[in-house]
């Protein structure tokens, strides 16, 4: 289930249960699971010190689509091009149907081990990318994209499944996705089993006139929710890699934190005179160093190789500045296994993430300022072809500029996009939408910060003074807005959304409120995903205003009151 892990203090260890595990061997293996269906399992340790007892471990749930695919290999190349499909329950003899965008490629496919497919790229594919999808009888798969790179002179494959028991199966290994920004090789999945491509009949024809467009949004299945089928997927590979960054972060700081401190103890027994101030700046550098470089999901283990180098110069002049000698090794050693085993989880991870898409994130093929992932599951753009330059006040402007402006990136002409309101959105809510600060600048204008989808645009909602505008994310996901209008003083609530091109919201922030005075900005607690706040949108009574109806209610029942009180002595009073 799970080789090689590290176990920084020698009394726990962290694992993730796999959707798939290949146990590798030569000759017949001892035992292999396809995938961890519900139930209960024995987990036992196994070391140099010997093998441990056992606990037991429940599943409760499988993989959770009827059918996966996980890659396609290769992932682009010209018409007549052989793909190798690998995934999860493709059905045996047969029954495989390979479609992209409603149109078939291939039927009846079969699948002698239920994870591999092959199909041929058809002579009706255009240049584009193009959502693969499986179909049969435990479902409809996931989408993977092929990017055809040329058409012309094609070969027309029809793939024979009257007699899947003669393939054979021969060795050989799945190619490891790769981090974004990842110079190398990554760890992974290897496959010890393959089947060899089913036998073919081929013939060479002339390209027919009919083209299919590329991949687009109107062709993404969207569900009802209205999210992408692979975005809350994603969502949960990047909370998984920003939560293990987060706890390895806390984890140095302690550590060094703690060092520092004995060292700081061990120097005062000797009664050495230290440099405080030096020391100080040297620790607040190299946790700065931690807080700036360990940002995900697009951390890779170079970043870290390059990340422990730094820190270990820096503990080094720490270690001169109290002692006047070499480096303490204890403290360098605490910090590299802390960081040894954030590479183990990242290098895990990336493969989740690319099969999610989410190195899509990283690529804008066509340079049009829209990420490859956007273009295909939000915008509706091809992110290989040119997208369409319009005019604007003048100047020419691009599909990213376009989104900022609150224009339909996908359309040559100015078409302005009606955002919906978040608050009736039946858009799913995500964790990773949030607003993190809300505060004044020198000027005092109102700057607010907030975290999404890497290179994604987002949508700011801002009530009761209705204000929508829509700003970009950095490459990790950390975007800000500051507000070039004066807002009245008071409760404020935001929303942030990710909002297609034709108004829709794809995703949302739970709302935020944040109160504005004279003096300051502030964000008042984040609500719970779900929850409910009382800043009402805007209405007859809104923001302040019903509090100061209430107000003169109260003011007007209390002056009733004591006239009433007054009449009422005046009656009883005596006759004279």
């Amino acid at each position: 289930m799970a080789f090689g892990l590290a176990s920084p203090d020698g009394t726990s260890l962290t694992f993730k249960i796999p959707a798939q595990t290949v146990f590798s061997c030569e000759g017949a293996c001892p035992w292999r699971f396809d995938r961890f269906t519900p139930g209960s399992y024995p987990i036992t340790v196994i070391n140099t010190n010997g093998t441990s007892n056992w606990l037991e471990l429940k599943i409760t749930t499988g993989y959770d689509t009827p059918v996966a695919i996980i890659s396609l290999t290769p992932t682009s190349g010209s018409v007549g091009t052989q793909v190798r499909i690998d995934g999860y329950k493709f059905t045996t003899f047969g029954g495989n149907d390979i479609s992209s965008q409603g149109k078939m490629i291939a039927t009846n496919v079969g699948s002698p081990e239920g994870t591999i497919l092959y199909f041929t790229i058809p002579s009706q594919f255009a240049p584009g990318s193009y959502p693969i999808i499986v179909t049969n009888a435990n479902g409809t798969s996931n989408s993977k994209i092929f990017t055809v790179t040329a058409s012309g002179i094609t070969t027309n494959t029809s793939i024979n499944t009257s007699q899947p028991a003669n393939v054979q199966p021969t060795p050989a290994s799945t190619p490891t996705p790769t981090p974004p920004g990842t110079s190398g090789t990554s760890s992974g999945t290897t496959s010890t089993n393959s089947a060899t491509p089913p036998k073919t009949t081929t013939q060479t024809t002339v390209s027919s006139p009919i083209l299919l467009s590329p991949q687009n949004t109107s062709t993404t299945e969207i569900s009802s929710t209205g999210e992408s089928p692979t975005l809350q997927n994603l969502w949960t590979v990047i909370e998984e890699v920003n939560k293990d960054i987060n706890e390895t972060k806390e984890q140095l700081t302690a550590t060094i934190n703690q060092n520092i401190a004995e060292e700081i103890l061990d120097a005062n027994k000797s009664q050495k005179t230290i440099d405080t101030t030096e020391l100080a700046r040297l620790q607040d550098e190299i946790i700065s160093k931690i807080e700036t470089e360990l940002i995900g999901p697009s951390l890779t283990s170079t970043d870290i190789d390059k990340l422990n180098t730094e820190l270990s110069a820096k503990l080094d002049k720490i270690t001169a500045t109290i002692f006047e000698k070499g480096a303490d090794t204890s403290q360098a050693k605490e910090v590299k296994e802390a960081l040894d085993n954030l590479v183990i989880k990242i290098k895990d991870q990336s493969q989740d993430f690319n099969q999610q898409d989410g190195d899509l994130l990283y690529k804008d093929t066509n340079q049009d300022g829209v990420s490859d992932y956007d273009s295909i599951y939000v915008y509706n753009l091809d992110p290989i072809k040119p997208s369409p330059v319009s005019s604007h006040e003048g100047k020419k402007i691009n599909a990213a500029e376009k989104i900022q402006l609150g224009f339909d990136p996908a359309q040559s002409e100015l078409v302005k996009i009606t955002p919906e309101q978040p608050a009736s959105s039946p858009a799913p809510v995500s964790a990773l939408y949030k607003v993190k600060e809300v505060k004044f600048t020198e000027g005092k204008k109102v700057v607010i910060k907030g975290t999404a989808l890497p290179n994604s645009f987002i949508t700011i909602y801002i009530y009761s003074t209705p204000i929508i505008v829509t700003v970009k994310a950095d490459n990790n996901g950390e975007w800000q807005y500051t507000l070039d209008e004066e807002i009245e003083n008071g409760q404020h609530k935001i929303y942030t959304a990710t909002v297609n091109n034709t108004g829709k919201i794809m995703a949302k922030s739970a709302d935020s409120i944040f109160t504005k005075t004279a003096e300051a900005a502030t964000l008042e607690d984040i609500p719970l995903i779900g929850g409910s706040t009382n800043v009402e949108e805007p209405g007859l009574f809104s923001g302040n205003d019903i509090y100061l109806s209430i107000g003169f209610a109260f003011a007007a029942l209390l002056v009733f009151l004591i006239l009433i009180g007054l009449i009422g002595r005046k009656k009883e009073q005596p006759k004279i």
